[in-house]
Formats: structure tokens, C-alpha cells, sequence
């Protein structure tokens, strides 16, 4: 079989993308054989080093304009479609759309993968001009047809796990009083992530005399993003909490697993709607969560006394961290243990990548 991948961008070290490297090379893994082909067309291509595919970008690294990757999008769908056996588009319902006239053309099938809650008249296209759409979850896409098929996210379990004996960390589990208990969280800093909640409840737990220090990992995209990255550093500034909180810059995807596995706590307070990775990542690393992302309520719903709490509440998410904070070891590991078990049976990549494949058959 052969396939052609669309996504954004191709870059095993890009904080944001390097999941899409993952996803490339398990395709490629899972249609081995002397005959088959990845293709894959990207905006933008980093380092694709190990990737048995071929890369077409767009140029946006380059400095090319929209025009100019619209035309060589154009180019290189007219070379590659015909070529393969079906297209799969990644993310962005753009992609879906703009490559659907050779796909209709050329009659090759059209399978997109989309995870947002906001309903617009791109994600209703694609659905139109697609033959399937793949979703991690109910809640990661809100239009309802006989198109959709929820196949879970995928989470590279064997590079998503707990720490080896080379990063253990003695106080991973039941913290000492006199070291400090270390909450994380990493994503892209925008205001839908509601961290303004996460730092007050930081503040609070501060107060109270608790040993607490707070990591926020990853970096302002939009200009909105940066505004909001600015007030977050002066609420941090006029809280007297500067040594207790940090803003970290964004990490190389191969090196987020060993954030999570350092980690006392990981909290989310994303208001996409959507099913996060990063949480996946954090639960499958083993290490504790606290979400207020209504995507997680029914999959956290047996854990909900620890791990779930509802959005804009800091005082309810201080009592939250405090009670994962006090937690016995033998809790801390059955729960941790649990967390990750969700995670191999419904979002690993392994089975989310067979799914793909599957839907071409």
C-alpha cells in the first residue's frame, strides 16, 4: 500500500509537531514491505532524519509566501496522488480540502484526522469531501455522521513512560516535607489554557505554607498568545512568587518524556474542548494529572476525586493538588499505574496507526 500524509510539519524536535514525525514513522513501519511508499507533504520540514519516506515541504521555512505554497501544493498533489492507494490528512481541515479534487479525480480515498470542538464551516467541508474522519475522542468532534470514527489518540507508549534508572528521581513518589513538590505544565501558552487559575492556586497552596514549585513548559505563538504570556509573568511578579513559579521555554519532543517522568504533578486546565496529548503523555509516563479539560470527564470519571476539577476554580484545583500531594506511595503507584494502563489500551500509536491503515481497506 501506498500512502500520502499531509501535515503541517515534519520535525522530530519541534516542540509542537514532533508527534506528526511519530505518526510518519509508525505508517511507514506498518505498510513495510518492498513495493509500498510514504509520501508526505508538509508546510514546513525540520529533521526527518530515520523517517523511510519521502518529504516534500512546502517551503514555509523558507520564507515562501501563501501563494507560492498553494501552487506547489498543486504540483506535487498532481505528481503524488495518483501514485498512491489513499490520502490521509493531518490536523488542519485545509488539507482535506485543497487535495480532494485530485483525490476525486484520480478516485483515491480521502481520510482526515481532526481533533477540536469548535464546529466551523471548514471542519463541515471536510467532513463533506471526505470518506472518513478520525477522532481521539466524542468530544474532539462535534458533528455527528456515519463518517466519523473515534480511534483514540496516539501516545508512543515505549518513549512515553516511567522513568529507567537512569532519570529516577527519589522523590518521585511521597516527597519529603523538605523538598519541594514539583507541578508542571507544557503546551503552547495561549488563553484557552487558563493558567492564570493554575498560578492562583499555586499562590494559595504557597500561603499555606506548602513546598511547591510550579514549571510552566512551552512558548507564545499568536500575538494574542504573547499578550497573554506578558500578564501571566506580571501576575507571577505582583504574586511574589517569582521563585516559586517558571516559565520554561519550549522542549524538544524527545525530551518532554524525561519532563514528565521528573514530575510530581502535571496539571491541564485547556479549555479546547479537545482530548489533550499532552495529558496522555503525562498519564503515560506515570505521572499524576489534574485536568479540568472536559474531554477527560468520562475517561478520569473513576478517578475523578483526585484528578479532575472544574475550570476557573483555584481554590477547588489548590485542594486538588494538595490531595494528590498527600498521597501514600501505595496510592500514588496504584493511581499512576491506572493512569497509564488507559493509555496503552486506547490511545497508544500502535493501535491508532492500524486504525489508519485500516480505514483505506
Amino acid at each position: 500500500m501506498n500512502l500520502l500524509m499531509i501535515t503541517r510539519k515534519i520535525d522530530q524536535d519541534d516542540w509542537l509537531a514532533g508527534h506528526s514525525y511519530e505518526w510518519a514513522v509508525k505508517i511507514r513501519s506498518k505498510i513495510q514491505d518492498q513495493r509500498s511508499k510514504l509520501f508526505v507533504i508538509c508546510l514546513e520540514k525540520g529533521n526527518t532524519e530515520g523517517l523511510d519516506a519521502e518529504v516534500f515541504s512546502l517551503g514555509k521555512e523558507k520564507g515562501n509566501s501563501r501563494w507560492q505554497r498553494f501552487w506547489e501544493f498543486q504540483r506535487l498533489a498532481k505528481k503524488l496522488v495518483p501514485e498512491v492507494d489513499g490520502v490521509f490528512a493531518h490536523q488542519n481541515p485545509e488539507y482535506a480540502i485543497t487535495v480532494w479534487p485530485w483525490a476525486l479525480i484520480y478516485q483515491k480515498m480521502l481520510v482526515s484526522w481532526y481533533t477540536h470542538k469548535a464546529v466551523t464551516w471548514k471542519s463541515r467541508l471536510m467532513l463533506m469531501l471526505s470518506d472518513k474522519v478520525l477522532t481521539a475522542s466524542d468530544k474532539s468532534f462535534r458533528i455527528r455522521s456515519s463518517k466519523v470514527a473515534v480511534v483514540g489518540h496516539g501516545i508512543d507508549i515505549d518513549k512515553f513512560k516511567a522513568h529507567s534508572e537512569k532519570f529516577k528521581v527519589t522523590n518521585k513518589s511521597s516527597p519529603p516535607m523538605a523538598e519541594k513538590f514539583r507541578v508542571i505544565t507544557v503546551g503552547r501558552i495561549s488563553p484557552t489554557k487558563d493558567l492564570e487559575t493554575l498560578i492562583l492556586a499555586v499562590k494559595k497552596l504557597k500561603g499555606q505554607g506548602e513546598n511547591i514549585h510550579l514549571a510552566i513548559y512551552g512558548g507564545a505563538v499568536l500575538p494574542v498568545d504573547h499578550s497573554y504570556l506578558a500578564a501571566l509573568k506580571n501576575l507571577v511578579t505582583q504574586s511574589n512568587l517569582t521563585e516559586t513559579i517558571a516559565f520554561m521555554p519550549p522542549v524538544s519532543h524527545k525530551k518532554i518524556p524525561q519532563i514528565y517522568q521528573e514530575a510530581d504533578l502535571f496539571v491541564n486546565l485547556s479549555q479546547t474542548g479537545s482530548l489533550d496529548k499532552a495529558v496522555l503523555e503525562a498519564m503515560a509516563c506515570e505521572c499524576p494529572v489534574v485536568t479540568s479539560n472536559e474531554a477527560f470527564f468520562e475517561i478520569l470519571q473513576n478517578f475523578s476525586d483526585l484528578s479532575l476539577v472544574e475550570p476557573n476554580q483555584p481554590e477547588l484545583l489548590a485542594e486538588k493538588i494538595l490531595r494528590i500531594k498527600k498521597l501514600s506511595l501505595s496510592d500514588r503507584n496504584a493511581l499512576t499505574a491506572n493512569l497509564r494502563s488507559i493509555v496503552v489500551n486506547s490511545h497508544s500509536l500502535e493501535s491508532i496507526v492500524e486504525k489508519i491503515i485500516g480505514s483505506f481497506t
